[in-house]
């Protein structure tokens, strides 16, 4: 029976769907669900019999070696202290598993058709690529995209093994343009990475591309595009904010003349 709600000049039915869409196999999706439930058919289908099993599948795919996944599981486990979930089994096997998802997320994968591959730092970072992609109109799922997860590209050579129908790389690395080492000088990390793996893989005979974000990364430049910014008021910003680090850091140099001045008066 349709639920009835009345707000003049309006009326609202609310009647059930008897042939409700699945969103998960009838509209395109980003990923794979992969869910675990006894009494509820949840996420979409796949073969794995329970969390472990999944988390090693994953961990062989990321390190390319089953033996070395099964003592990366074994070294992830360790870093546990059991002593803290003493009775408490399933609170200690949970936390056993967030250890190990932790250590996955340093990398994320969208594999694509193409010859194309682009390279980011996060997650996060991918995920905004993608969205940029479908925001001009091309479809994201064509190409390959990977995050690092940092400025290591041990998770990029593997992943090219496993893909060498790959020949063009665009690196998309974060634009850290007010980061600093140390010594508190400023340092772009992710264009210093890009630039250093631009020789590296055009060395390889990739056909090499860099992508570099107006802001800092390309989340913060979805963020700032969606909000109807262009692409001329994202470089402003970014020059805005280099312009108040540079003055609150400036310092006034001494007037050497007049201290020469001082110095030879009788």
């Amino acid at each position: 029976m349709p639920m009835v709600a009345v707000k003049q000049p309006y009326i609202l039915f609310v009647v059930s769907d008897d042939t409700p869409q699945n969103p998960r196999t009838e509209q395109d999706n980003l990923g794979t669900m992969i869910c675990f439930c006894s009494k509820y058919n949840l996420g979409d289908d796949h073969s794995f019999h329970d969390p472990d099993d999944f988390q090693m599948d994953l961990l062989e795919e990321k390190l390319g070696d089953t033996e070395e996944a099964e003592m990366k599981i074994e070294e992830l486990t360790a870093e546990i202290d059991a002593a803290l979930y003493r009775n408490q089994h399933g609170s200690y096997r949970k936390a056993v598993h967030d250890n190990i998802i932790q250590y996955l997320s340093s990398s994320f994968v969208i594999e694509g058709k193409s010859n194309l591959l682009f390279v980011c730092e996060t997650p996060i970072d991918v995920m905004s690529h993608v969205s940029f992609a479908k925001l001009y109109g091309h479809d994201w799922r064509l190409d390959h995209r990977i995050s690092l997860g940092c400025v290591s590209d041990g998770s990029l050579e593997r992943y090219l093994q496993w893909h060498p129908e790959i020949k063009k790389i665009v690196f998309s690395l974060d634009n850290d343009y007010l980061a600093k080492d140390k010594d508190g000088c400023y340092r772009n990390w992710g264009q210093l990475a890009a630039s250093k793996w631009c020789d590296k893989y055009s060395e390889k005979g990739y056909e090499i591309a860099v992508h570099r974000p107006h802001l800092n990364d390309f989340n913060q430049d979805l963020i700032e595009t969606r909000k109807g910014r262009t692409t001329a008021e994202l470089d402003a910003m970014r020059e805005a904010e280099l312009k108040t680090e540079f003055e609150k850091e400036a310092v006034d140099e001494p007037n050497q003349e007049a201290e020469i001045e001082e110095d030879i008066e009788p």
